[in-house]
């Protein structure tokens, strides 16, 4: 009996060891914790406290100088959050801007491609695309040929049918106006008439061959468009001569009145062939662009691809998004738009004037009855701009009580609090509400940063020695990945751009 129970004893220990060793030990290559790359948004936010104060007024300028080409409001006119105000002329940056997406549109028609690979099909498709947009250039080039031809014809026209009947001699190198004007229009309109004939001749004697126009088209294109000034000019300058005649013995009214209809004609004439001339060099040009796309997306097509290639694509198209973000932010500076719900106050503008950069041109006061002053650390300040929003929750209510609110401004300066460097930055209440008072202390939360449906893990777990990694379990291994992050959420999670996949396990602890 006695040696039956040292047996049972001895089995005893050697399972509570056992399992010490298979629970315990076994367990030894496995302590570490893990998240697992999830894909969601993310937002970041800066939170800082404030204190309600009452609203005040907000003065608006110009980032960049130039000159004034629209104005929207004025003294007194009621404005809402975003409205524009006032514009600058940026035609020149719309141009580039439109350019700039044009060539990301193309980039991104490139990626794609390379991505996803050609079929014959597809290449088939783009080859009729490439026939018809051909078709199109060689329709437009006809279309600009006829249009410059009858713009010769409507000049003609106009000048020796119209309005010679008021000349002696109109094709010599001494016409004479029938009728008397100033003498400074006089010899104006007579020197204008004998340099018109020559403009005449030498351009009913270009346009002899068909061969050359079609061969240097832009230039026929634009000698036809100075042409035609230099006619609408001298044909401005009849007008106000004959607008000017006065019935006498030499003159009846109703010949005044042909007179004038008659140039009134010829003045129709050439700004219908202007705007012919100009609607057809567009028409044109957008041919000669959609058919240099649609030959660069069949060589896209029928080139295939490589990894690096495709890399490289990759690169392109970020470059040509900074490029659209450049231009964008270019044409953001030319506008004024009201951070606010108010009234205008002041207008220091007007159309055509020229303003200096930061120069003050309006002043709003908000509709609202309060405002949030606070200030936002140095380490934190980057991350805010004006217009962000920002949700405000009040002590004096509960947490679940919120209010909407903009940033109206962010002092450039410096405010020294406990040692630490702070910005004053104000926010306005977007809405009216009885329930904001002075005086109450507000916990805001701005927004500065939102990324939808991307993958993202803690920030913890990202390691980095000269180059971004995460450790990744693969099976019972881990595999260092190396990463490129982007936007970091006040969570704590960061958003994962490139180097891992959703549903990876990511180490955060050992």
């Amino acid at each position: 009996m006695k040696k039956k129970y040292i047996i049972y004893t001895v089995v005893i220990i050697a399972v509570i060891l056992g399992a010490y060793f298979l629970f315990f030990r076994g367990n030894d290559s496995n302590s570490y914790e893990f998240a697992v790359a999830e894909r969601g948004d993310i937002r970041q936010e800066v939170g800082v406290t404030g204190k309600v104060k009452p609203s005040s007024k907000v003065d608006l300028a110009f980032e960049s100088g130039g000159k004034i080409a629209s104005v929207f409001v004025d003294v007194g006119d009621k404005v809402y959050v975003g409205q524009q105000l006032a514009a600058l002329n940026n035609s020149q940056y719309q141009a580039q801007y439109a350019q700039a997406q044009a060539q990301l549109e193309v980039e991104k028609t490139r990626l794609k491609d390379l991505e996803e690979g050609t079929r014959s099909e597809e290449i088939l498709i783009q080859q009729v695309r490439v026939q018809n947009a051909e078709q199109s250039l060689s329709d437009a080039k006809n279309s600009l040929v006829d249009k410059i031809k009858d713009s010769y014809t409507k000049s003609d026209d106009a000048i020796r049918n119209q309005t010679d009947q008021l000349f002696i001699n109109p094709r010599s190198t001494n016409p004479q106006l029938i009728f008397n004007t100033s003498s400074g229009l006089e010899i104006d309109i007579e020197s204008k008439r004998m340099a018109i004939e020559s403009t005449l001749t030498s351009w009913s004697t270009s346009l002899l061959n068909d061969q050359n126009i079609f061969s240097n088209l832009s230039n026929y294109a634009n000698i036809a468009k100075q042409n035609l000034s230099e006619i609408n000019y001298y044909l401005d300058k009849v007008a106000l001569a004959v607008n000017g005649m006065s019935a006498n013995s030499n003159f009846s009214q109703t010949t005044i009145d042909g007179y004038k209809s008659d140039v009134n004609i010829a003045r129709t004439s050439v700004n219908t062939a202007i705007a012919n001339i100009s609607a057809s060099d567009e028409k044109l040009r957008t041919a000669e662009s959609t058919l240099s796309l649609a030959r660069q997306e069949l060589v896209l097509k029928e080139a295939g691809a490589t990894e690096g290639q495709i890399a490289e694509q990759k690169s392109k198209v970020k470059s040509a998004e900074a490029n659209v973000n450049n231009y964008s932010a270019l044409i953001g500076k030319t506008i004024i738009y009201s951070p606010i719900k108010g009234i205008v106050t002041k207008r220091e503008v007007e159309v055509g004037e020229i303003i200096q950069p930061n120069a003050l041109a309006f002043s709003v006061i908000s509709e609202a009855q309060f405002e949030i002053e606070t200030n936002v650390p140095e380490a934190d300040v980057a991350k805010i701009k004006t217009n962000d929003t920002a949700e405000v929750t009040l002590d004096a209510y509960e947490d679940d009580t919120i209010f909407m609110a903009k940033i109206v401004s962010i002092e450039p300066a410096e405010t020294i609090i406990d040692g630490v460097s702070t910005y004053k930055t104000i926010l306005q209440f977007v809405e009216k509400d009885d329930r904001i008072k002075s005086g109450m202390t507000a916990n805001i939360d701005i927004l500065t940063g939102v990324r939808e449906n991307v993958i993202s893990i803690p920030a913890r777990a990202i390691h980095s020695n000269g180059r971004k990694y995460a450790e990744v379990l693969v099976g019972e291994e881990i595999v260092e990945r190396e990463i490129e992050t982007g936007l970091r959420s006040t969570s704590g999670s960061i958003e994962i751009i490139s180097g891992l996949e959703e549903g990876d396990k990511v180490i955060t602890s050992k």
